[in-house]
């Protein structure tokens, strides 16, 4: 259980439930003019959908919601006065709330308007006219792609653009030509502290970065040449979430005050090294919350070694490919002392498993395939 902590961790800390998986494609024209509405909103007001329909009842059960909204900017047609949002409290739940800013993508359905989960929706500020991220997240690239599809103007941005918090602290600083970041590009805090700041050749991330805690603390350090992933990448962990403290003092039994103080340390949990030619990993170290080794992944050549640990001790080592990450084999220590070894072909495909015990090989089982 305790191996996958920092999964269950993330997924608390993000408010991300495990039993909603989407597969959306990238979004494109033709799926675009598929939906009856787009637009970019402030929703108004958010509520349950408690009036009697066999239909919605039917389809998307009582767990929906109805809401209405502001039109900020629109891509189609005029919106309904009301639209439903589906999966409402489900681990499908998008999020969305009254007070926040949206991008809406919604469908009609037997008469009713509909935001469905995996539909491209997505907060762009919340209640407090924060945005969802403050790292460049290419938002207006993606506006502009709507705008030409529904033949609206472009928006281009140019000189230096702000951003500010309700209580006037500076948010966001970046400088434009012609719709092309140069420069240092900086964020900050309500608070006042630095988030974090990036420099811009052309458009391009290009030098160190370094995002921050809002407690000044380092979080992230990262390097680009023209763009691209290059030398040291390092990342530390910390959170004073209490349900992650509960859920990590659980698993290590250890009481909710010595989980949050392990938590809120913040130690190195990751830190990588990129090939400046391809960006493939050369070498990466992950850590645990209690600064305990959990993987660490070598690339050999056209080969990469993955090797992972569990409470501190081997757990399994994994070769693969470094182009297509097919295996080339796994070894599984096991408790006992003895290993298990798959082993697999060109294809990815199992070819055979072999246990070891006391220096002696016991072939287990083989696979052959026709091809």
């Amino acid at each position: 259980m305790i191996r996958y902590l920092p999964m269950l961790v993330g997924l608390l800390k993000w408010g991300i439930a495990p039993a909603c998986s989407c597969s959306t494609p990238p979004l494109t024209e033709v799926i675009f003019r598929q939906f009856s509405y787009v637009a970019r909103v402030k929703v108004t007001s958010f509520k349950p959908f408690t009036r009697d329909s066999a239909f919605v009842n039917r389809e998307y059960g009582t767990q929906t919601a109805v809401f209405t909204c502001t039109t900020l900017e629109n891509f189609g047609p005029e919106l309904p006065k009301e639209i439903l949002m589906s999966s409402y409290r489900t681990s499908c739940d998008i999020g969305l709330r009254e007070g926040e800013e949206w991008l809406i993508f919604v469908k009609k359905d037997k008469g009713y308007s509909i935001v469905h989960p995996c539909s491209y929706s997505q907060q762009l500020a919340n209640k407090n006219n924060e945005r969802r991220s403050y790292r460049y997240d290419r938002t207006n690239d993606f506006l502009n792609q709507l705008r030409t599809w529904s033949n609206r103007p472009l928006v281009i941005k140019d000189g230096r653009v702000e951003e500010a918090y309700a209580n006037g602290q500076k948010a966001l600083s970046e400088l434009y030509q012609q719709g092309i970041l140069v420069g240092e590009r900086q964020a900050w805090y309500p608070n006042g502290q630095l988030r974090g700041k990036e420099t811009y050749v052309k458009g391009k991330l290009d030098g160190e970065a370094r995002w921050y805690y809002p407690d000044g603390k380092i979080e992230s350090k990262s390097v680009y040449q023209d763009g691209r992933r290059v030398g040291t990448w390092q990342t530390w962990s910390g959170t004073q979430d209490t349900l992650s403290a509960r859920l990590f003092g659980s698993l290590y039994r250890i009481s909710v005050d010595s989980a949050r103080s392990a938590l809120t340390k913040r130690r190195l949990s990751d830190s990588t090294v990129y090939d400046p030619v391809d960006e493939t990993v050369l070498y990466q170290l992950q850590y645990d919350q209690l600064g305990s080794r959990r993987a660490e992944t070598t690339r050999m050549g056209d080969l990469t070694q993955t090797t992972r640990y569990l409470e501190g001790k081997l757990g399994t080592v994994t070769v693969s490919r470094v182009k297509t990450w097919q295996p080339v084999f796994d070894i599984n220590w096991r408790g006992d002392g003895t290993q298990t070894v798959f082993y697999y072909d060109s294809k990815g495909r199992q070819t055979k498993v072999v246990q070891v015990a006391t220096g002696r090989e016991t072939v287990l089982r083989t696979w052959t395939y026709p091809d």
